[in-house]
This record gives structure tokens, sequence and C-alpha cells, in this order.
């Protein structure tokens, strides 16, 4: 008679860390204003870890904070592989996408975010300066000790794609507020030397690859028109976004009037605008199925406003 020997075996899916420097935060972004879209279809912040190892580490039941005395502040659920990267989005919570989501906010003015175990032993505790607009604060190389703002973050992936500065280009300067006017208007928008100033007419931000180039900065506007104009240079990182809307027009106004300028994507996309029923959205409002506008979303807009006499 045959005799079966049955083997038992354990398989380890993942290992905690070994050191203190296993898991540490590579980037983060504390200004992200228009750049990524979070797992609730808003532009959140977030903060980007970095596995250091050449093994998965489990992070169920690990903490994120940004109090030093009270590090276990928010769980952190899921893994990261070796030489790998977790996103851990902020801002906007609800319970409907925890635990992708942590229920606090970065500080724009700078702070200190800490990760612990699920021991509650801190693993690694980074801080970070103020923000700057459309910019990430990063290593420079994945889980190095340098660090750097770059106008090109990249969440989830790794820095070596970025570039880095340490000064920002000026903000454009226009010539001409915006308003209301009765006929055509024509301005100048000051390209200072060694920069490329790049516009929109379309409600986007200019970006290093999007916008028209204007090489002289002289405009003319005979019909209503709204400008984004930003100045690149290399070596900096860009400029903040300037918009000037020109409203041609011969309607009397006896009270202010204000102009809302956002990208189209914001208002209209299937996937994240809010005007249309969409398909991201939530039943209510008399609809029993779906729709954009029934959803707690945040879009970034700049608002202009004219007084009665025609001032921005």
């Amino acid at each position: 008679m045959k005799k079966s020997i049955i083997i038992f075996c354990t398989i380890v899916l993942g290992v905690l860390p070994l050191s203190a420097q296993s898991v540490i935060v590579n980037e983060l972004q504390a200004a992200n204003v228009d750049m990524f879209v979070d797992p609730s279809y808003n532009y959140g912040t977030w903060v980007e870890l970095y596995n250091t190892t050449d093994n998965y580490i489990v992070l169920n039941g690990w903490y994120v904070s940004d109090d030093p005395n009270n590090l276990t502040k928010h769980k952190i659920t899921g893994g990261i592989n070796a030489k790998g990267f977790k996103v851990l989005w902020f801002d906007h919570y609800d319970a409907e996408y925890a635990p992708t989501q942590i229920d606090d906010k970065l500080d724009y003015d700078g702070g200190c975010i800490y990760i612990s175990n699920n021991k509650g032993e801190l693993i690694c505790s980074q801080p970070y300066p103020e923000a700057i607009s459309r910019t990430s604060y990063a290593r420079t190389t994945d889980g190095g000790d340098a660090w750097g703002i770059t106008s090109q973050p990249t969440p989830g992936k790794s820095n070596a794609t970025s570039t880095f500065a340490t000064e920002r280009v000026e903000a454009p300067v226009v010539s001409m507020d915006g308003g209301l006017f009765r006929s055509s208007v024509t301005f100048n928008v000051t390209i200072p030397e060694g920069t490329i100033l790049r516009y929109t007419t379309d409600g986007t931000a200019p970006t290093e690859n999007s916008g028209t180039v204007s090489s002289t900065g002289q405009f003319t506007v005979s019909s209503t028109k709204v400008f984004r104009f930003r100045l690149f240079k290399e070596g900096y990182l860009p400029s903040r976004v300037v918009t000037r809307s020109y409203i041609i027009t011969t309607q009397e106004y006896n009270m202010p009037v204000v102009s809302v300028v956002t990208d189209p994507v914001n208002l209209y996309d299937d996937y994240m605008g809010i005007m249309p029923q969409g398909v991201n959205g939530k039943p209510g409002n008399g609809y029993d199925t779906p729709c954009n506008w029934n959803m707690d979303w945040e879009r970034p807009a700049n608002f202009e406003y004219f007084t009665t006499e025609g001032e921005m």
C-alpha cells in the first residue's frame, strides 16, 4: 500500500520593513490646482511613498499623519511593490473613496508628513516647504537625499524624467486690465529676455507643451475674448497663470459683471464636467440615473470682477 506524504508550506507575500528607511516619502504636491485628478474626480493634494527595498511591503494597518503627537491619525491600506510607488490622496474625503483618500489636507504653507507602521512606530518623517502652484516637492533621484521643486510632477512614477529649478519666472505683466469695452482694444504683454510667452483663448492653462507662442506680446481684440498668459524660461519654474477677459459689448450694465474662466473639461466633459449628465455622477434631484451635477466636486476657476465703472 502506497503512503502519501502531505507537505504544508507557508508562502510569505509581504514583509514588514527591517529599517526605518525602507519606506520613505518621495514626492508631494500641496498645490495641485488643475494637474491631477484624484479617485473622487477632484484635483486633490497627494503624497507619494517609495519602497527602497527589494521586497513587497504590506501597508495594511500603517498610518499617515501630520501631527507628531498623533502618529496613528489615519490608517493606510494595501501594499507597495519592491522599488515601487504608492500615492496617498488627500482632500475631498468621502467614505465612498476610502481607503484611497486620506481624511486630511496638506498645508499650503508647509508642514511635515509622518509615516508609521502597524505598531505605531515611526518609519519616516518628511518636512515640506510652502507650496508653489502647479509644482511638486520631490527627491531629485528616487530614494535619494536631495530634494527640489519641479513643474513636472510624477505621482506614482519615477522622478527621473523631471527637471528641477530653484527660481520661478515672474508673472506676465499685461498693459491693460480686462473689462467691458465699446470697441476693439490693443494691449501688450511684456516678454522679458530669455523667456517664452504662451497664451490660450479656450480657458485652459498654458503649459510647456500647449498654448500659442507670441514673439511680440502685441494683441488686438475686436470681439469678446479671454486670454490666459504664462511665461517659461529654461532652468526656471514657469510663472503663474494670468487671466484677462476683454468683453466687447454695447450693452449697458447697471450692476457689476463677473467673468469666471476655467478649462472646458471642468464644465462639459462626460468624465468630470459638472454640467452634463455624464458618466461619473450619482442619482438625485429628480433623476434616477447618475448625473455629474449631483457630485460634490470642486473645480478651479479664475474670477474677475468688473465694477459698473468698468474697473477690474
